[in-house]
């Protein structure tokens, strides 16, 4: 690790190497201070040591003490050697940050209620904890945020899911499911007595979406998307892929280069456990079109990003979750197709599948689902890859064959 002289000018002369977002400086002469130099300029002193835990093992720590400037050397020595005393007297961090008092009940606002369940919760058991907090953010903040959640009266509850359905009955439902959970979690860390969501009526009934794409639409969808589309070519490749293996969007949006292996010539996708809904890997073969479009994403992706669809100017994140259902959007006002979604291009392989005679349960399982029996979760550790091929091989090659037709044809 590089080190600076213990003086002013040789800090103020530190800049980050040629490449590097930021560098580590040890000070000479001074135990456990170092100066982290970014790639902007920016500097600021750092003080390095190791405690032992509970357990005895080493654990090290690395604490800001402060920007340069206003913090100097002579400030950040002192700092440093009182510090460190303190390290070796009293074995004790004296930097960890003070253990979080949580208010008493009677003064525990929704605000905060929400924030912890969101962050002792939500972030450790959701896969998409941000849309509950931004469901919250959009229908229940401004009225009751600021309210104590002790007194947060059924009324209150029933008037806010009544407001939240004079604007759409289904995330009014949402709401309520998502609201009635967070205080029941409350109960049980005893932050709250009574859940006022509890037991009241959900205010729109929900019908699963009947909707799947036409031979004429999945046809002039396709060539727009291979043609001139209204996006750029590693996001057509996205929705292509949708199209052509019927998978979640968010699951193909979170998909690692690390995630595609190659066995016997076989080309699969490992949906990792942390990404899948069912809370299970998933293995997805490819069929020859679809491993062609994979490559290709995987070459038009920066080579040091480790997604297959990384986030515009942030390649060390993948690509937005809403963007793909926003790209389809555009395509599908550009070409006059109403009332579609991308989620639809997954309602389509399913129901297609099994007019090309693929059944039931192969359906189930190239879509991904949960499988539920006993002897599914317990005994069957086949994980019915050739029969999952065949299939998608099976759509990719009808897909072809609808594209192929005369635009006249319907």
């Amino acid at each position: 690790m590089p080190s600076v002289k213990a003086n002013h000018e040789a800090i103020k002369a530190l800049v980050c190497p040629a490449g590097k977002e930021r560098e580590r400086f040890v000070v000479e002469g001074v135990a456990g201070l170092s100066v982290r130099v970014r790639s902007s300029g920016a500097k600021a002193f750092f003080l390095r040591y190791q405690i032992r835990d509970a357990s005895g093992k080493r654990v090290f720590h690395e604490r800001p003490l402060g920007p340069i400037p206003p913090l100097m050397l002579a400030q950040a020595k002192d700092h440093a050697t009182r510090l460190m005393a303190r390290v070796r007297l009293e074995r004790t961090d004296p930097l960890a940050p003070p253990p979080p008092t949580p208010p008493p009940a009677d003064r525990l606002t929704v605000d905060a209620l929400f924030g912890r369940w969101r962050d002792e919760h939500g972030r450790v058991k959701l896969r998409r904890w941000e849309a509950e907090e931004e469901l919250y953010r959009r229908h229940a903040q401004r009225t009751l945020g600021h309210r104590a959640a002790s007194e947060v009266t059924r009324a209150e509850a029933r008037a806010v899911t009544e407001e939240v359905a004079t604007h759409g009955g289904i995330a009014a439902n949402r709401l309520l499911a998502r609201m009635r959970a967070v205080w029941n979690w409350g109960m049980t860390l005893d932050l709250v007595e009574v859940n006022p969501w509890h037991r009241l009526p959900t205010l729109a009934t929900e019908h699963p979406r009947e909707r799947e794409l036409s031979e004429t639409e999945l046809r002039a969808i396709w060539r727009a998307l291979v043609g001139n589309p209204p996006c750029d070519r590693s996001m057509a490749i996205l929705l292509q892929l949708a199209i052509l293996l019927g998978q979640r969007p968010i699951e193909l949006v979170r998909a690692r280069k690390a995630d595609l292996h190659e066995e016997a010539g076989l080309l699969a996708w490992t949906i990792p456990s942390r990404s899948a809904k069912s809370k299970k890997p998933q293995r997805v073969p490819l069929p020859p079109l679809s491993t062609a479009l994979w490559r290709e994403a995987i070459a038009l992706s920066p080579e040091a990003s480790p997604f297959v669809f990384p986030g515009r100017g942030a390649p060390g994140r993948p690509i937005d979750a809403k963007a793909p259902t926003h790209a389809m959007r555009k395509l599908l006002d550009t070409l006059g197709i109403e009332d579609a979604r991308l989620y639809d291009a997954r309602k389509t392989v399913g129901s297609q599948l099994p007019r090309l005679g693929t059944p039931e349960s192969t359906v189930s399982r190239v879509l991904s689902h949960a499988q539920t029996g006993v002897t599914a979760r317990h005994y069957m550790a086949y994980d019915f890859l050739r029969e999952k091929l065949e299939a998608l091989g099976l759509w990719e090659y009808e897909l072809l064959r609808i594209v192929a037709l005369p635009s006249s044809d319907s």
